[in-house]
């Protein structure tokens, strides 16, 4: 049975949760058929408890999502060098009526390089593709309004253990009360 482990007492939460707003990049991680990670820097943007990611049509990452929506990802530098803690979630790839409200999010984050990327991009005849991720434990954009949203929150099961709420941070697993995860999450979002 492998140990749920904790990060000292007095760790701030919010600011790991902070850390994923204010990143510019992420470091987006999809899994290959035999389970290799593949991580790539991506711009993003928070659209309420979701994140929105751009990327060309042909990229890889969609062939990947295509068989595992599961996915990790942390703030990181514009090289995928990670920065802050790593969450874990699901990803899903959104249709062509989401390209348009998600670059807009995309740009109004990243003034310079989000429109500075979609015009290169559409220069070279690529076709922009969002990809939808819901951090674990999060509910899906579509449901139905009206039911209780814990957004933000992330659960997860470490191996061979119960659900917990938490958070890899560094490599580590800790334990986060998630009221005040959610809470962390929603400020300023």
């Amino acid at each position: 049975m492998t140990a749920i482990r904790t990060i000292p007492a007095g760790r701030d939460l919010q600011a790991d949760a902070t850390s994923l707003r204010r990143a510019r990049f992420i470091d987006l991680v999809t899994y290959r058929r035999d389970g290799t990670p593949v991580g790539t820097p991506v711009l993003f943007a928070i659209d309420h408890e979701r994140l929105l990611v751009r990327t060309a049509r042909d990229a890889g990452k969609l062939k990947r999502l295509a068989h595992t929506a599961r996915v990790e990802l942390a703030p990181s530098d514009s090289r995928g060098r990670r920065i802050g803690p790593t969450f874990t979630g699901v990803a899903r790839v959104l249709g062509p009526e989401a390209v348009a409200p998600a670059l807009a999010l995309i740009h109004r984050k990243h003034r310079i390089a989000g429109p500075l990327s979609s015009f290169i991009r559409h220069r070279r005849g690529q076709a922009d593709v969002i990809i939808e991720i819901t951090l674990d434990g999060a509910a899906p954009a579509d449901v139905a309004a009206g039911e209780p949203i814990a957004a933000g929150t992330m659960t997860a099961t470490a191996p061979d253990a119960a659900p917990v709420a938490g958070a890899m941070i560094h490599g580590t697993w800790v334990d986060l009360p998630a009221m005040a995860l959610a809470a962390a999450l929603s400020m300023g979002a």
